[in-house]
């Protein structure tokens, strides 16, 4: 009973409150910014809700999708300079049976600003050289401190091709102590080249053996 009276009373207060409120003017007035302010970030939370769910959730499930090393990529590629890119191009499809996957000509059409290649299961890059973004080919720096080490079929009939097709002999075709037939040479852009068989597998050891073998046996030629 007692209960009853006291819960009545307080219903009673609280509606004279907010009928107070409501017919209260300056009420409105002091609030009705505030109330904009509430309105506006709800209609906008509204309508940004299906945008971010549209476009972040799909985002991130492409970017999950996508391959961080794309097919046909090896997590490291070369990438050459040269003085002529169409030129090397040819020569080296002409040379290591190259492949060109595409390529990208300067704006006036005299250059290449990118080209992609492949030998065998491995991809390559080049372009032409563009001083002013310190971009040199073997002939401007006049040497290269880099060599490219290719692994073919049959590296005598590779190494005659290039030699053939205009470059130039660094090291004649052998076998040599690390189970390889090996030759190298020098392209006709400036890039070394070692091309090598494999020929015979060897333990540790005798990799060992016949490293020290063959180191002496250069000694003993700078000897004599």
């Amino acid at each position: 009973m007692i209960s009853n009276l006291v819960s009545t009373r307080l219903l009673n207060q609280q509606n004279k409150t907010l009928h107070d409120c409501l017919n209260n003017e300056n009420f409105f007035k002091s609030n009705i910014v505030y109330f904009g302010i509430l309105s506006t970030l709800m209609n906008v939370t509204i309508l940004l809700l299906p945008c971010i769910f549209i476009n972040y959730l799909p985002y991130n499930i492409t970017m999950s999708q996508v391959k961080k090393i794309p097919d046909g990529y090896h997590s490291i590629t070369p990438i050459l300079i040269v003085n002529n890119g169409v030129k090397a191009i040819e020569f080296y499809k002409k040379a290591f049976g190259a492949k060109e996957r595409g390529r990208t000509m300067t704006p006036d059409g005299k250059a290449i600003a990118h080209a992609a290649l492949e030998i065998g299961d491995s991809a390559f890059m080049l372009s032409d050289e563009f001083p002013e973004m310190k971009c040199l080919s073997p002939s401007s720096i006049g040497d290269t401190p880099v060599g490219i080490f290719l692994y073919v079929e049959d590296v005598d009939k590779t190494f005659n091709q290039a030699v053939n097709e205009g470059a130039k002999v660094l090291d004649p075709v052998k076998n040599q102590f690390w189970g390889d037939r090996h030759g190298s040479i020098e392209d006709p852009f400036g890039h070394r080249w070692s091309i090598s068989t494999h020929i015979k597998d060897l333990s540790p050891e005798e990799l060992k053996k016949a490293a020290e073998e063959a180191m002496a046996k250069m000694c003993e030629n700078k000897t004599n």
